[in-house]
């Protein structure tokens, strides 16, 4: 998404800020990750990495988007 957004002419800070605005989808991962559960197609280990991933990328990249919006 970063490099569309530079292709549009955004400037490289906006343009990273629409790349770390866009990162945040662990609600879809964490229910095709349930589905591989119940479905016998991932472990009960690889279920709980996943969803730890899922929850880890939707929760740092708003910190780092306040970081770099409200920068002095």
């Amino acid at each position: 998404m970063r490099i569309t957004a530079l292709l549009a002419g955004m400037a490289r800070k906006d343009s990273l800020i629409v790349g770390l605005g866009m990162i945040p989808r662990g609600e879809v991962a964490m229910i095709v990750a349930l589905i591989g559960l119940n479905q016998k197609l991932i472990t009960q280990e690889v279920y709980a990495a996943l969803i730890l991933m899922s929850l880890l990328t939707t929760v740092i990249p708003p910190l780092l988007l306040r970081n770099w919006l409200f920068e002095k």
